[in-house]
């Protein structure tokens, strides 16, 4: 089921990661590896002692390590692509930031009475942004918000668009529309960068190689004395926990690995744009963002 959660369907028409149930989930899909590696160490070690009787071929230590090779090349592959994909949405963030940022400034261009209500426009989309990922995890609520983003977007470009035309300044158009459009370009990024996984086949790897490595570390562990359950439950705990921490930050919002901090950027681009409005300022007044400005 987990594996459903990290396939969103290509056109976008349905979006299994926005999901109420996504941590719960990803604790069941860990706790279910746990136990299948508990109980094939379990069986590994109980085949070994049926077999102590026969003489153990050469060449299964190369087989073994093999297997335990691979196991460890898929867990640092998958966590560390989604620990990428976490960074790639925070840079994705801070540019969106900025172009609104700089968008904001460059809106002074215009001339009123089109000025102030493009820029209060701009400041509602910018809100409706920031609310947009806020509700992610609720589905009815997200796909709300992303309505009233898409609405305050249209309204935003058209107002836009016919405030340049009129403005005294003649290169208003060129200053103000491109900002604008990669402001939009940004969130477009944002929004595919969401969906981008690794196919379920690689998991459903994971899981099957996790499983034969513990077959196989059973049937090492057979030789001991005593069942070595420190060692059981420290591979199996240590192979499930990497697992679940994996999915969480392919994830992020929907299960236990969060990204407010990322997001205060927004937050600090919306309260100095409210700032801005409250004090009226002239063109060239300030930076509505800490980026710098072209």
């Amino acid at each position: 089921m987990i594996l459903e959660y990290l396939a969103a369907a290509p056109n976008g028409a349905l979006d299994p990661m926005i999901d109420e149930h996504f941590s719960a989930v990803s604790i069941l899909a860990g706790a279910a590896l746990f136990s299948g590696m508990l109980a094939a160490v379990e069986i590994g070690a109980r085949r070994r002692g049926r077999a102590k009787e026969r003489k153990e071929g050469h060449g299964s230590g190369i087989i073994e390590s093999g297997v335990f090779a691979m196991l460890g090349l898929l867990i640092a592959l998958t966590f560390t692509g989604a620990a990428e994909r976490i960074n790639d949405r925070a840079k994705l963030t801070i540019d969106e930031s900025d172009a609104l940022g700089t968008a904001f400034l460059r809106l002074d261009v215009l001339s009123e009475p089109e000025r102030e209500p493009t820029r209060r426009l701009l400041r509602d989309y910018t809100a409706a942004r920031i609310e947009e990922y806020a509700h992610i995890r609720a589905r009815a609520e997200h796909l709300a918000s992303r309505e009233r983003t898409a609405a305050l977007r249209d309204r935003l470009w058209s107002l836009a668009v016919a405030a340049a035309g009129r403005s005294r300044y003649p290169h208003a158009p060129q200053l103000t529309l491109p900002i604008l459009n990669d402001a939009f370009d940004i969130a477009g990024r944002r929004e595919a960068v969401r969906r981008i996984h690794p196919p379920a086949a690689v998991y459903l790897l994971l899981v099957m190689i996790g499983l034969l490595a513990s077959l196989l570390a059973g049937y090492g562990l057979a030789d001991a004395d005593d069942r070595r359950w420190l060692h059981r439950l420290a591979f199996c705990s240590a192979t499930a926990v990497a697992f679940f921490i994996t999915l969480n930050m392919e994830a992020p919002r929907h299960g236990f690995i969060r990204m407010g901090r990322r997001d205060l950027v927004l937050a600090e681009t919306l309260a100095e744009m409210d700032r801005l409005l409250a004090t009226r300022p002239g063109p060239g007044a300030g930076s509505p963002h800490r980026g710098p400005q072209p």
